[in-house]
């Protein structure tokens, strides 16, 4: 690929996370709250369009030239545009695309993380969905398998969330922080990010779960609330880990995920 002309006076906000973590609703809020986070949707552009998800690089169906010229037109339609990104696709891209990484790695990082019980619960549902090694398989089985270099999903976590504690440049914030101390967040975010955030009530984008909303927001909304992915598989949206796991899968979590939780002020669950 030809040398890239990426915007000199851009500050982009990298949000990352582990997937069904919240991503996409720091995504939202920060576009909700930060005028400099904001694009403006227009006719010809749809909702993927007001952030740039990195990982499309990587996509072999994908045309790269294309994806690039996109994540470019977001980089320049704002002050502090939004690029995204999942921890485990990190060393992929930093080996296929080190020029998209080295400017990026001069941007403030945002890493979002959420209760593991949750994470699993989500992240399943999401699987079943698209053809993976995860899709069609119980959920005790697919809490154990191996996943992007570690030997099961559980510790995928563990790891990631524990390297992502040590750099000191990224902002680390919890999903349960976002939903509930949304003030605080607000806070922290303004101090990170020097910019004043708008404090736009309700605080939070409001959700939704209806796909017809979502499809109304992408034709006629100039503001989206939401660029949510909304998973569900045979008519199920949501497990609930009280319910969905056995007293087996509680003790596997807990015996790689106990501390790592403890240490970020989650109880476990048994």
């Amino acid at each position: 690929m030809s040398v890239l002309n990426f915007p000199k006076n851009a500050q982009p906000v990298v949000v990352n996370s582990h997937p069904r973590s919240g991503t996409h609703l720091c995504i939202d809020f920060l576009r909700r709250q930060y005028d400099q986070c904001t694009i403006k949707k227009t006719w010809n552009k749809d909702t993927d369009d007001l952030y740039f998800s990195i990982e499309g690089l990587l996509d072999a169906s994908a045309n790269v030239k294309s994806v690039a010229r996109k994540g470019l037109r977001v980089l320049k339609s704002c002050e502090a545009p939004i690029v995204k990104y999942h921890c485990y696709s990190e060393g992929t891209l930093n080996v296929k695309f080190p020029e998209w990484m080295d400017y990026l790695s001069q941007s403030k990082s945002i890493y979002i993380y959420r209760n593991i019980y949750e994470v699993l619960c989500s992240t399943y549902i999401y699987m079943q969905t698209f053809e993976n090694p995860g899709k069609g398989v119980s959920l005790s089985e697919f809490i154990r398998q191996p996943f992007s270099g570690a030997p099961d999903r559980v510790s995928f976590w563990v790891n990631e969330v524990n390297h992502q504690r040590f750099q000191k440049k990224t902002l680390m914030l919890s999903y349960e922080d976002i939903i509930y101390k949304t003030e605080v967040v607000l806070d922290q975010l303004d101090a990170y990010l020097g910019f004043e955030s708008k404090r736009r009530l309700p605080l939070l984008p409001p959700k939704t779960y209806n796909i017809w909303n979502m499809r109304w927001q992408r034709l006629f909304s100039s503001y989206p609330n939401n660029t949510a992915i909304l998973a569900s598989y045979n008519g199920i949206t949501k497990l609930y880990p009280d319910k969905a796991f056995s007293k087996d899968d509680l003790n596997f979590i807990n015996g790689f995920a106990e501390s790592t939780l403890l240490d970020l002020g989650y109880t476990t669950k048994s």
